[in-house]
């Protein structure tokens, strides 16, 4: 098995098991998994034997804990714990996002109920001035009606009064008609009348 790591001038480096590109999570594995130290036969990188022998205790416990296979289970650990903490901290952040919005909730639940109300309120209203403007119209095709019918009567007496004036026209040129044609009669009438009385 080849471990191979590339290092670029920029800073960069790639990782590869058998010439395959990985992670350097999965070299570390890896070599956990490898049970390299399981019968303390331990692989120790150049430079690095001075470091063990000078290193405090906590250090040799890690190089021990690598030995023997637990660090990538400590890794692991700690790694399930961080996610923990991120997610105990979401959970806060959500839990007070959930409050906040509760807290939002309330007035905002305060004018829905404004609103159904007013809403109620403009309906009933509307239906009111459609009853006062039924009534109007009523009373106005009542008023309408009653006004047509006077019309109409009216026009019957205004009818038979033209009727009566026209009879009475007629009557007074047909008197005027006999008082032409007795007018001469009438006029001679005296002479008459003088002759009776002076032949008596």
């Amino acid at each position: 098995m080849t471990i191979s790591r590339t290092l670029f001038r920029n800073g960069g480096s790639e990782y590869a098991i058998n010439g395959e590109q990985c992670r350097l999570l999965d070299i570390q594995e890896l070599l956990s998994d490898s049970g390299i130290g399981r019968e303390m036969h331990v692989i120790v990188g150049q430079g690095q034997l001075d470091t063990i022998l000078h290193a405090t205790p906590e250090d040799r416990r890690g190089f021990v804990e690598e030995a023997a296979g637990v660090l990538k289970h400590r890794k692991r650990k700690e790694k399930a714990l961080r996610k923990l903490d991120s997610m105990e901290g979401n959970l806060t952040r959500l839990q007070d996002l959930t409050s906040e919005l509760r807290r939002q909730l309330k007035p905002l639940g305060r004018q829905a109920e404004v609103a159904r109300r007013a809403v109620v309120i403009q309906t009933d209203v509307r239906d009111a001035r459609l009853r006062l403007l039924a009534d109007d119209l009523g009373q106005f095709r009542e008023t309408l009606e009653a006004e047509v019918a006077d019309e109409t009567s009216l026009r019957a007496r205004q009818t038979q009064v033209e009727t009566s004036i026209g009879e009475l026209q007629a009557k007074e040129a047909q008197f005027e008609e006999q008082e032409r044609t007795q007018a001469p009669e009438l006029s001679s009438a005296p002479r008459h009348l003088v002759r009776a009385i002076g032949g008596r």
